[in-house]
């Protein structure tokens, strides 16, 4: 009779899982169809992301057309973001058709794949690998941003190939192979965004003596000395607080560093955790993130388990690095502690009781219905620039003209920042008509200006010598 009710509850349970999994499957389908085929980014760092790795495409370099100095990082003249997002959708596009859709389908493989890489995780149950696939695909961050051209969705899926890794690790006795995989998986990541290797502190509760301690300690010192001179490397260096620090410290500023760091620490801790102009589905994911950490932390107190433990350092430095050093607020906060949480969806459907489990699925569930109005919005308006209308043939045709103009290899200035919902950045042409690549320095931000070969200005302005084109749309001139 025990048995038969176990069943009963079994059946009941995966029942459940899948009719909430087909919920979610006709409510994505019905985003999905409405994306159309005029679907672009809209803002700044979309632009970014897309033109550089279509720059990639066409040119064979990973020296980006789009910069904010017209420098590039040290290695491969990169922009900020890294060489590693134009790589990875040169190789997509290397097997498959490259067209403005193509992030978006990424997007989705990549979650698709995540989700086959959990089925195939042996000691799961069936029940447990459905509410694991529901809990990644409610949750509001990727229903919102594997809508956008946006690189969210390459760190959700970090992060899943992590939290599988890391379960396969603290579960066996012989884990070595595991231990290397999750130090590659980080090395892999720290391209797309370097603070990946200071989540090598997980692998630090897998000490059993004070030699393995020690080896996993200089192991997790390295990722941080990596993490510093990856960035340095491979991004462009733009103005932020971290440089800000480091001015300090370059000019021995030291308490004017401790003051501005303990500010700073105090000040976004208010900005997390305030409630002003409250928006229950963004404020809700941020109370969520770090909720989850407190949960790992409670019970890795309380029961003393190491997985626990690991998951405990991880989020714990990773809201140190946001707190101290990064801004919580305009969204960053989002974007860079969310993977936490899907880092943590295996642990938590494993490791709570169904009664339990049930109540967690049911509020992700309602965020997820709370957020299909804003999906639809940020659909909506990828979907209203229409490069194919008469009026912007016109416009693309008049900025075709600066590749005929120009034979070799050039760096160009916008004197203006574009603005986010424009037209401005599609229109310039990649290479010359005869194949050299052109770059573009975008003044987003205030920093030294590198090297440059002509100017683009905004039309109708008297006193331009140096004319190479002047329309109704920009005027090119050469250089003083």
């Amino acid at each position: 009779m025990k048995i038969n009710i176990v069943k009963n509850l079994l059946f009941i349970d995966i029942a459940l899982g899948l009719i909430v999994l087909y919920l979610i499957f006709f409510n994505y389908s019905h985003l999905i169809l409405l994306i159309s085929d005029n679907y672009l980014p809209v803002w700044s760092d979309e632009y970014f992301y897309f033109i550089n790795a279509d720059s990639y495409i066409q040119n064979n370099t990973l020296q980006a057309a789009l910069t904010y100095s017209g420098k590039g990082s040290v290695i491969f003249s990169s922009d900020a973001h890294g060489f590693a997002y134009s790589l990875l959708h040169g190789i997509v596009a290397y097997f498959f058709d490259w067209t403005n859709l193509s992030f978006i389908y990424l997007n989705f493989a990549l979650i698709v794949v995540a989700i086959l890489l959990i089925s195939f995780l042996k000691p799961l149950t069936i029940s447990q690998k459905i509410w694991i696939s529901c809990l990644i695909l409610l949750y509001p961050f990727f229903q919102l941003y594997g809508f956008t051209y946006m690189q969210e969705s390459i760190h959700v899926f970090i992060a899943i190939v992590l939290s599988i890794l890391l379960y396969k690790l603290y579960e066996k006795e012989e884990n070595s192979l595991y231990v290397w995989l999750f130090i590659g998986v980080i090395f892999i990541g720290s391209f797309f965004r370097s603070l990946w290797f200071f989540w090598l502190i997980g692998l630090i509760p897998l000490a059993d003596s004070k030699r393995e301690y020690k080896k996993y300690g200089i192991i997790f010192f390295l990722g941080v000395l990596l993490s510093f001179l990856f960035t340095k490397m491979f991004t462009e260096s733009i103005p932020n607080y971290f440089s800000s620090l480091l001015v300090l410290l370059e000019n021995g500023d030291v308490w004017g560093f401790l003051v501005s760091l303990v500010t700073h620490f105090f000040e976004n801790i208010k900005f997390y955790f305030s409630i002003k102009n409250f928006n229950s589905v963004y404020d809700t994911i941020k109370y969520i993130n770090i909720g989850v950490v407190f949960y790992f932390v409670f019970d890795a107190i309380k029961n003393k388990n190491r997985l626990s433990k690991a998951i405990s350092l991880i989020g714990a430095v990773n809201f140190l690095l946001l707190f101290f050093l990064y801004d919580a607020f305009g969204g960053r906060e989002i974007r860079t502690m969310s993977p936490l949480f899907y880092f943590s969806i295996i642990f938590i459907v494993t490791g709570v009781k169904n009664y339990l489990r049930y109540p967690i699925i049911a509020s992700v569930f309602v965020l997820f219905v709370l957020n299909l109005d804003t999906t639809k919005e940020w659909i909506l308006e990828r979907n209203r620039i229409n490069l194919n209308s008469s009026q912007n043939l016109h416009r693309k045709a008049a900025f075709d003209q600066i590749a005929k103009e120009l034979k070799e290899s050039s760096t160009i200035l916008l004197n203006y920042t574009p603005r986010d919902y424009s037209l401005d950045l599609f229109g310039l042409p990649l290479k010359t008509s005869n194949g050299a690549p052109i770059r573009y320095i975008v003044p987003y931000y205030q920093v030294e200006i590198g090297d440059y070969d002509y100017h683009i200005i905004r039309p109708n302005r008297a006193g331009i010598n140096n004319k190479i084109i002047d329309n109704r749309y920009y005027i090119l001139s050469k250089k003083k």
